[in-house]
Order: C-alpha cells, then sequence, then structure tokens
C-alpha cells in the first residue's frame, strides 16, 4: 500500500495509514485492507492449488512484495553497489 501515496512510511518498523492523506483524497477507509508486511503468512495454500501445482497441503502463502521488489532479489543484485536495470510499469 505503501505505492499508493495513502500511508505513513516514514518509520519503517510502523508503517500505517495516514488519516490525512486519505481524507485529502477522499477514499472511503472502510474499503482498505489491514496493513500486512511482505513475509506474513497470509494462510496455507488451498487443497485445490496443492493438487493442482503438485505441492503438499501445507505450503505456507505469504503476502508477497511489489514486483519491482521482487525482480531486485531475483536479479541477485541484493548487495551494496551492485547494478540492476528494471524497465517495467512500477518503477
Amino acid at each position: 500500500m505503501a505505492c499508493f501515496w495513502v500511508c505513513n512510511i516514514r518509520d519503517i518498523n510502523n508503517i500505517r495509514y495516514d488519516d490525512r492523506l486519505i481524507r485529502q483524497f477522499d477514499i472511503d477507509r472502510e474499503k482498505l485492507p489491514p496493513l500486512r508486511n511482505s513475509t506474513d503468512i497470509a494462510g496455507k495454500i488451498s487443497t485445490k492449488a496443492a493438487k493442482e501445482l503438485c505441492l503438499p497441503s501445507n505450503v505456507h502463502v505469504v503476502m508477497g512484495a511489489a514486483d519491482h521488489q521482487c525482480a531486485l532479489i531475483g536479479s541477485g543484485a541484493v548487495r551494496d553497489f551492485e547494478g540492476h536495470l528494471y524497465i517495467g510499469t512500477s518503477s
């Protein structure tokens, strides 16, 4: 949700919705989902998905991250000064 400009992200350990920004953009706060960390477990894989993907039924599903951050990790450029070129709609 940080990419949607309605969160206070100044403290990385306390990201939360900013009521002032929500009002400014005239958004119905009741329609916004609860904020979760990208590493939080959302639940377990469904039985149907586990069968279709040949996975065990106890696989955890995590919240995930934005495509730019996932592409960065996938590129392997995760240390200081390692380059990574990303051309996409989120960046």
